[in-house]
């Protein structure tokens, strides 16, 4: 591990890098006690929308005093070439995605997990497997997050917590890239030659090889990719949120199964917060609003927009960003951020779609009625 003094001077240079990039960074939630966090063994748990996610949330982690992070990354981000091995030595560590479904696998990197939080590491978790390339909120894979439920049980004397935050982008890095993403994951996937494999790395690796070198670049000709809003709750303790010996299963082969229920309380528990959480933005309304048409009157997505509204404060979701707007402004502000990604056109009134997959994505982040 580095010593304090180039973590402070890292995370000085990734803050001043994020300032440059995003037109601004806001960060929602209560006051936290430094000596508090500092007595944790604390999993920040977060939704996880772009490659960014690692370094707003170490950025923001280090600011408020919580030291000794690990990340779980992908291997598609830790194997890209110059970024990957950088990351790696800032804390990362490996979780293959091809591998994610088995079980040995899983227990193995789970049981890693639980030797850095009883080192006094911090690890941060995003539960949902990797990134969301429909932009919905998916279910919460237990693995991981099963790792502090067994840290918590062979070390009772310490107080393991989940720490949950969610981060919302006006516009996401990648987004542009992610079909291009997707097509390379299929062929990977697919049964096929030697020279098909490759072909789905290229395409796999290289969208957000891509994606990266483009969001570099605009740092350093200061163009900003928008806002950027984190917001978080109080770390919640493992036994606040599961009765560990009640969910024990004795008769289990290991710890990890032993605790299956309790890993699924803590998943539901996670889930229902990031939803809570997660915040809304006008350019999910105004793509929800399109309603999936490829051309549609202004007047139509700004009444759309005001029932998608009412239905999101009715469910409890995080509307901060919306309260002070009306459905036209709204809509206004959705289109605008829409129209920098290249998703949509706006002429005589009307709201024309260019790529519905950016459109459908933004959308995918309302709950369904």
């Amino acid at each position: 591990m580095h010593d304090a003094e180039y973590l402070n001077r890292l995370a000085s240079r990734v803050g001043s890098f994020l300032e440059n990039t995003f037109a601004a960074m806001h960060f929602e939630g209560p006051a936290l006690d430094p000596a508090y966090l500092g007595r944790l063994s604390l999993m920040p748990v977060c939704t996880h929308r772009s490659h960014t996610d690692y370094f707003i949330l170490g950025s923001f982690l280090h600011r408020i005093g919580v030291h000794n992070i690990r990340y779980a990354a992908g291997d598609n981000l830790t194997g890209l070439p110059l970024i990957g091995p950088r990351f790696l030595s800032w804390g990362a560590f490996p979780v293959s995605r091809t591998r994610a479904m088995n079980r040995t696998y899983v227990r193995t990197l789970c049981e890693q997990v639980v030797a850095m939080l009883n080192d006094g590491g911090n690890v941060i978790v995003f539960p949902e497997g990797g990134r969301s390339y429909k932009g919905n909120m998916m279910e919460i894979k237990y693995g991981l997050i099963g790792a502090s439920i067994v840290a918590q049980w062979r070390n009772p004397e310490r107080e393991h917590a989940f720490f949950p935050l969610t981060i919302s982008y006006e516009r996401l890095p990648e987004v542009r890239y992610f079909e291009t993403l997707e097509k390379g994951r299929a062929i990977r996937k697919a049964n096929g030659y030697l020279l098909n494999r490759i072909r789905g790395n290229m395409l796999y690796f290289g969208a957000d090889l891509m994606a990266c070198t483009e969001f570099i670049l605009a740092n350093k000709s200061r163009k900003k990719h928008g806002e950027v809003f984190i917001d978080y709750r109080e770390p919640v303790r493992v036994s606040d949120i599961v009765d560990l010996k009640e969910c024990y299963s004795a008769k289990a082969r290991d710890d990890f199964s032993a605790f299956r229920r309790a890993m699924q309380v803590a998943g539901n528990h996670l889930f229902e917060e990031f939803m809570r959480l997660y915040r809304l933005l006008p350019i999910h309304i105004c793509a929800a609003a399109t309603g999936g048409d490829r051309s549609c009157p202004r007047a139509a997505v700004i009444d759309r927009a005001g029932t998608i509204v009412a239905r999101a404060r009715d469910q409890k979701r995080n509307t901060k960003s919306l309260d002070t707007l009306t459905e036209e402004q709204i809509v206004d502000k959705g289109t605008e951020q829409l129209a920098a990604l290249r998703a949509v056109t706006s002429r005589r009134n009307t709201i024309v779609v260019r790529r519905p997959s950016i459109v459908s994505y933004h959308a995918a982040s309302i709950a369904p009625e």
